[in-house]
């Protein structure tokens, strides 16, 4: 059997010297018997034993604190790690195999899986070396803005590829009990120089396969196009793109509907002599423009 000590220790591997991950129990219902530390200053680390055996499942947060008696909003601690919750429910279009290896293929180099207590569900884990401290008293709904935005970069690919998340914020994930069990597991950690950059909310990670190809020196054509277009090579919204492509006189098709408030959804591509863009509605480059003067050696 899983030993529950060990995962919890394994997933908040970055916390500070002298710390523990906050943890939970809860019924077959899900609703939370206790949690440590809690809301409250508590006397003792465990469950009276009338209540044990009501326990079914046991979880933990992604915040780690010095002690699990003291009530957690007098205390300073660190975020550890995020993470993503996946139901199968609001996945309707895809088999549980087809959504486990959607997943697996965005996620692979930076988060594990586990399935959730139903066995449908995915939950992903994102580790950092580095953890994220913060004040007493800072509230919960903060705590939630800033772990979903050291996930966000990966939701936001799963996304792109119509998998919905259900929730990525600072919650108690139950790990043990019903279906719960590891798919795939990485010991990879998020790198220290990105939690800072991602709490920030500035920084998009992408998979190999939308990855920008661009040279540590762009040439003169291909950098009036990225001025005219007020644009950088990278993830763009196709439509600001398009809009502004056909002002400049450029013919665009594009199966988008244009619709996405600024979303992420395609990006800029260019090479020394070269510039395309991207678009994820489309699955290929809906634009295209090099300099064959260059090409020629003109």
């Amino acid at each position: 059997m899983e030993n529950f000590s060990k995962l919890v220790d394994w997933l908040s591997a970055c916390r500070p010297k002298g710390t523990a991950p906050q943890i939970g129990m809860a019924d077959e219902t899900k609703r939370a018997l206790g949690w440590w530390p809690g809301n409250r200053l508590q006397q003792l680390l465990g469950l009276p034993p009338a209540r044990q055996n009501l326990v079914k499942f046991l979880g933990c947060t992604n915040r780690a604190f010095g002690s699990p008696l003291t009530p957690q909003r007098e205390q300073p601690g660190t975020l550890c790690w995020s993470g993503l919750d996946i139901d199968a429910d609001d996945n309707p279009h895809m088999t549980t195999d087809t959504l486990f290896d959607t997943v697996f293929q965005k996620v692979e180099n930076f988060g594990s899986i586990r399935t959730s207590c139903g066995g449908r569900g995915l939950h992903v884990f994102f580790r950092y070396q580095k953890p994220y401290h913060f004040d007493p008293g800072t509230p919960s709904s903060t705590l939630s803005r800033i772990t979903a935005r050291l996930s966000k970069p990966w939701a936001d690919l799963l996304e792109n590829v119509g998998v919905k998340i259900c929730k990525r914020d600072s919650r108690m994930f139950w790990l043990m009990g019903g279906a719960n069990r590891w798919v795939y597991r990485t010991d990879s950690l998020i790198p220290t120089e990105l939690v800072d950059v991602m709490v920030k909310g500035n920084v998009t990670i992408m998979d190999e396969g939308d990855r920008v190809r661009t040279p540590e020196n762009l040439g003169e054509f291909v950098s009036k196009w990225l001025r005219a277009l007020g644009v950088f090579p990278g993830p763009v919204y196709v439509g600001d793109v398009v809009t502004r492509l056909r002002a400049l006189g450029e013919k665009v098709s594009t199966k988008s509907k244009m619709s996405g408030n600024g979303q992420v959804n395609g990006y800029i591509d260019c090479g020394p002599d070269w510039i395309q863009l991207w678009s994820y509605a489309d699955g290929h480059a809906i634009w295209r423009d090099q300099d064959v003067g260059g090409m020629l050696g003109e």
